[in-house]
């Protein structure tokens, strides 16, 4: 989408280093984000969840809903609704514009990029439904669980999020893996890049059917510590099925 008339004038202004009107510029380079962010989805989700279905061998359970929020900095999905949360400040679609240009400009480069954002949601949108469609209910479950129960899901469950992303992507692998040697080793940085590794050869090999081993065997509070040995073991059960 290009730039209205009046923002390019607020932009115009804003390169005079006119503090009031830098201030407009940037509060109307931020509208024009938004509307691009809602068309981007409106135009292109079923496309994206068709070519992950190509890509990764899976089938979508239908199409999840869409939110959009100007408070919130990360997508997220919530499975009690089935809804996917995108931002919509410093947000760029795929698109060569001008106006993504700007917000990468004016983020320095660190602004949301929507279809990642996509693509790593629908990858909880998926797994959750999957697990439904297995009569198990919703994933994951926080209920009644141990840290140690919460800690599993969170890495097998960013874990596989993060494969639809850089699968979908062609993203380079980046993240050095250190195996945990205690539980309080964990980071969230590590849920998300070692999550990754640990699901990546299991997904490479089995697509859906290791993601349906994978939320069907957590990780026990041993294996937390242990990470090949689970790995290990889940391979060997698909070996065998």
């Amino acid at each position: 989408m290009k730039l209205s008339k009046k923002a390019k004038i607020f932009l115009f202004c804003s390169l005079l280093s006119i503090p009031p009107l830098w201030i407009s510029s940037y509060l109307m380079v931020q509208n024009e984000v938004n509307k691009n962010v809602r068309e981007y989805v409106k135009n292109n989700l079923v496309t994206i969840m068709k070519e992950q279905e190509e890509k990764l061998g899976i089938k979508h359970f239908g199409i999840p809903r869409i939110e959009y929020k100007k408070d919130i900095v990360t997508a997220s999905y919530d499975r009690l609704t089935d809804i996917i949360c995108l931002p919509t400040k410093f947000t760029v679609t795929q698109e060569n514009s001008l106006t993504n240009k700007l917000s990468n400009a004016l983020t320095f480069n660190s602004s949301n990029e929507i279809k990642k954002d996509l693509d790593h949601e629908l990858g909880h949108y998926y797994v959750d439904k999957l697990n439904q469609s297995l009569g198990l209910g919703d994933w994951p479950n926080y209920y009644s669980i141990t840290d140690e129960q919460m800690l599993s899901n969170r890495t097998i469950g960013e874990g596989i999020a993060q494969y639809f992303m850089i699968k979908m992507n062609n993203l380079p692998d980046t993240f050095t893996v250190i195996w945990p040697k205690t539980i309080d080793s964990y980071t969230e940085s590590f849920c998300y890049g070692g999550g990754y590794k640990l699901v990546k050869p299991i997904l490479d090999k089995y697509g859906k059917k290791g993601i349906e081993c994978l939320i069907k065997n957590p990780i026990n509070k041993e294996e937390l510590t242990n990470l090949n040995k689970y790995q290990n073991r889940i391979l060997r059960i698909l070996e065998t099925n």
